[in-house]
């Protein structure tokens, strides 16, 4: 099309799709070239680990060693759908209220970007405490191990959605009614989508305890 993303028809009509932007209604055409420029996704993920151990050594036979280990990891992402995408217009349009006799148009769902932002924090902490033996029998030789690991795991996580969202500005519409049943097009009736987020906050704890022994006899056996 002389360079110029094809229209695909999608769930209406064209000639509807005519006639309502001809009504002053939002370009409702689907064009699946363009969605590929008007949705943003950006995540950023931060990690930090430290380590520290320590051994003491009881005699020549038996020593013990700590370990610990504190890791964060932080993502942050964000999710942008531009005012110009199919699916934001799309739910302009099935909203926009039409007066039929000013032929003026108020929108209950508004006009602007649908911004998605969430954050996970991810925080692990591990304890190891290893107790080793060795002793040398003449021809005979004992090694043993034995060790109790404590693992915690918390994880704090959102998410949290925006209509009508100015990029410019850094603003949303707050005052949107979710509760009013309102005509939308081309027929039918709804509530506005009630806006997606989500709250999470969990700890995981984990206790282990292990152990090993070996018996040589003359460095062969």
């Amino acid at each position: 099309a002389q360079g110029n993303p094809l229209t695909v028809t999608k769930d209406y009509r064209p000639v509807y799709l005519d006639r309502m932007e001809a009504s002053g209604f939002l370009d409702w055409h689907y064009k699946p070239l363009d969605e590929v420029y008007l949705n943003d996704a950006l995540s950023k993920v931060n990690e930090f680990v430290s380590r520290v151990s320590a051994q003491y050594t009881l005699n020549r036979n038996l020593n013990f060693s700590i370990q610990y280990q504190h890791q964060k990891q932080v993502t942050d992402g964000t999710y942008r759908e531009d005012e110009g995408a199919y699916n934001v217009r799309n739910l302009v349009n099935r909203f926009t209220q039409l007066d039929a006799v000013t032929g003026s148009l108020s929108y209950p769902f508004p006009k602007g970007s649908i911004l998605t932002l969430d954050n996970n924090v991810v925080q692990a902490q591990n304890l190891r405490g290893q107790v080793n033996y060795n002793k040398n029998f003449g021809l005979h030789e004992v090694n043993a191990l034995v060790g109790t690991e404590i693992r915690e795991v918390n994880r704090d996580s959102y998410s949290r959605t925006s209509y009508g969202y100015n990029d410019q500005y850094g603003t949303a519409v707050t005052n949107l009614d979710f509760t009013t049943l309102y005509p939308i097009n081309p027929a039918n009736s709804s509530r506005l989508p009630s806006v997606p987020g989500s709250l999470y906050k969990g700890v995981n704890r984990f206790v282990s305890h292990y152990m090993n022994s070996s018996y040589t006899f003359d460095g062969r056996y």
